[in-house]
């Protein structure tokens, strides 16, 4: 989670440049999901025009493998 504000994203702006993973994350591999949360329930509460939508409101985007 990050405190990113999509109210200043512009049009076009696509980079999204921050850590969104616990510093003392072990290694290991890891799914990725994406969502914009509801900053006081902390449930997804946007839908993004992408595919894959989950049922709980996070969307998929692969895997990552974290090493030491």
């Amino acid at each position: 989670m990050t405190n990113a504000d999509i109210r200043k994203w512009l049009p076009g702006d696509i980079v999204f440049n921050d850590a969104c993973y616990p510093q003392q994350l072990p290694p290991g591999e890891y799914d990725i999901a994406v969502a914009l949360l509801d900053p006081h329930l902390l449930t997804p509460a946007v839908q993004l025009a992408i595919e894959g939508k989950q049922e709980d409101g996070w969307y998929p985007m692969g895997k990552i493998t974290l090493t030491p």
